[in-house]
């Protein structure tokens, strides 16, 4: 997908950070856009500013945890347009849980795997279909992270557990969707290489009221980006480097280009910790707990 002239593309957690960005660089593109988010606020704001920056957009509020909104929205799109050409999988959360997997309550992991798990299967369940159908070129982007798709974090069980399953999700597409020589191609995307900063470290502004947090659960540590590195500092006395949203968008934009099914821009460090977790692996060996500061 090189060029995106007249195209139809819809984008799950659209209101703000990587989602907002990726409306934005398509749009300016000649994209027609969807945005699609659970906030409506933040929703009318960004549609707001992508149509005063001379584009096509409209806004969509949907949980992608629930999958009659996203059924909803996929009816809406091919009503409207007639045709979807890219759909972004890029809803996601963050749950603040810096405690043992088996301390975190239920609705926690309900929440995380809603979102995170579901929301990803409730696009594909609801847009591939209709993309087959329309038997045109298209193309799915599931979002990921290098922090559970590649590599675990013991302090991000939820998160973690989520990517991996996005990952094993989006690879069964992809093989799917080329024993039936379908004209829906897939990418697999790990946002990078370093931290982006994005809403998603605000996770209670999103969590639903019937999937409260129980009393021993804490709070987000984070505001902003500063309280991210700060926090970074105090636990492992260093900081994360970081690229915005515009910057790990052109490294997707260049994976469609190419037609690319991984897009993983990564650090020298990175790829160093990436092949010892795998030599573990070849020789059977315990893993071992990566460096945080690395992903």
């Amino acid at each position: 997908m090189r060029d995106f002239r007249g195209k139809v593309a819809v984008i799950t957690g659209g209101a703000g950070g990587i989602g907002r960005a990726l409306g934005t660089r398509f749009g300016r593109a000649g994209a027609r856009i969807v945005l699609a988010d659970i906030e409506p606020e933040a929703l009318a704001a960004a549609v707001s500013e992508l149509a005063a920056d001379g584009i096509e957009v409209t806004g969509e509020r949907v949980d992608v945890a629930a999958a009659d909104q996203v059924e909803t929205l996929a009816e809406r799109c091919f009503a409207r347009y007639g045709r979807v050409h890219l759909l972004c999988n890029n809803a996601g959360v963050l749950p603040a849980e810096r405690r043992a997997l088996w301390e975190v309550s239920l609705n926690t992991w309900d929440w995380a795997l809603g979102v995170n798990v579901k929301g990803v299967l409730h696009g594909i369940r609801s847009f591939v279909p209709r993309l087959i159908a329309q038997a045109e070129p298209s193309h799915v982007v599931n979002v990921t992270s290098h922090a559970g798709g590649l590599l675990n974090l013991d302090s991000a069980s939820t998160y973690c557990v989520t990517k991996c399953a996005v990952g094993s999700l989006t690879e069964i597409l992809h093989y799917q969707l080329r024993a039936i020589s379908a004209p829906v191609r897939v990418t697999l995307w790990f946002p990078g290489p370093h931290t982006v900063p994005t809403g998603i470290y605000r996770p209670e502004r999103v969590r639903p009221a019937h999937l409260p947090p129980e009393p021993h659960e804490p709070a987000s540590p984070f505001r902003s980006l500063d309280d991210m590195q700060q926090w970074m500092l105090k636990t492992y006395n260093r900081t994360r480097p970081f690229v915005t949203p515009e910057e790990a968008v052109e490294g997707l934009v260049q994976g469609l280009a190419e037609d690319r099914y991984w897009v993983s821009p990564w650090t020298p460090q990175f790829e160093r910790a990436l092949r010892e977790h795998q030599e573990r692996v070849l020789g059977r060996l315990d893993p071992l707990a990566p460096d945080p500061a690395i992903l």
